[in-house]
C-alpha cells in the first residue's frame, strides 16, 4: 500500500468513525422521542387527557433527526464514491459543505461550529475528489485544534482572479490572540494533501486565516 493509499485509508476511517457516532446519536434521540410519545398515549388512555403540543414537539424532533441522519448518510456515501473516479468535475462549495457536515462532530466535541459561505457561485474544477476532501478536512482540523472553546470555523468558497479558492477563518472573542493553524500538529497533513492536488496555501501573515488555491485547470 502506498503512502497516498495510507492517507486515504486514515481519512476514511476518521470520517466513518465520527459519522457513525453521530448516526447513533440520531437513532438514540429518535428512540427517546418515540418512547415519550408512547408514554403520553398511555397516559391519555388512562386519564382521558391529551396534550397535543407535547406530542407535536416530539414528532418534530423525530423529523429533524431523520433529516439529520439522511444528511449524514448522503455525505458519507458521497465520500465513499470519491474512489470511483480518478478525476471528476466538482463544485467547490458543495465539497466544502459536505466536509463540514462530516466534520461537525469533531468540532462539536470541542465546543465549536463550522460555517460554509459561498462567496461566488459555480466554482467548478476537475479534481480527484477524495484528495480534495482530504485537504479541506485537514484544514478544518488545524483550525479546530488551535481554537479555544466556543469558536466558529468559517470556510469561504470563491475565486481569486481565475484561481478557485477556499478561505479558512475563525471567529472567537480572542481571535487576534489565537495561535496560527500552521502551528497545529496536523498542519503537515494539510501540506501533503495540497501537494497531491498541485494546490497551494497562502497564510498572508494572519494568525487565524489562510487560503487554499487550486489550479484553474485539472487538479489532483
Amino acid at each position: 500500500m502506498s503512502s497516498t493509499d495510507n492517507r486515504e485509508a486514515a481519512f476514511l476511517c476518521k470520517i466513518t468513525a465520527a459519522t457513525t457516532h453521530e448516526i447513533r446519536n440520531v437513532l438514540a434521540i429518535v428512540q427517546e422521542s418515540g418512547g415519550l410519545i408512547e408514554d403520553m398515549v398511555r397516559v391519555f388512555e388512562d386519564s382521558g387527557r391529551l396534550k397535543p403540543e407535547r406530542i407535536l414537539r416530539s414528532v418534530e424532533r423525530i423529523g429533524a433527526q431523520v433529516t439529520r441522519g439522511s444528511e449524514l448518510m448522503t455525505a458519507l456515501n458521497r465520500v465513499a464514491h470519491g474512489l470511483d473516479h480518478e478525476r471528476e468535475r466538482v463544485d467547490l462549495y458543495q465539497e466544502a459543505s459536505q466536509v463540514a457536515v462530516l466534520c461537525a462532530r469533531i468540532a462539536k466535541q470541542k465546543g465549536h461550529k463550522i460555517q460554509v459561505v459561498q462567496d461566488e457561485k459555480d466554482v467548478l474544477l476537475t479534481a480527484n475528489r477524495m484528495r480534495l476532501e482530504m485537504a479541506l478536512f485537514a484544514g478544518l482540523e488545524s483550525c479546530i485544534e488551535q481554537l479555544p472553546e466556543a469558536g466558529t470555523v468559517i470556510m469561504h468558497s470563491g475565486r481569486a482572479g481565475n484561481t478557485p479558492t477556499v478561505d479558512f477563518a475563525v471567529e472567537h472573542v480572542n481571535a487576534n490572540d489565537l495561535p496560527s493553524p500552521t502551528e497545529a500538529d496536523g498542519w503537515g497533513r494539510v501540506i501533503e494533501c495540497l501537494d497531491l492536488l498541485g494546490a497551494n496555501v497562502e497564510t498572508e501573515g494572519l494568525s487565524s486565516r489562510f487560503r487554499f488555491g487550486f489550479p484553474s485547470a485539472d487538479v489532483g
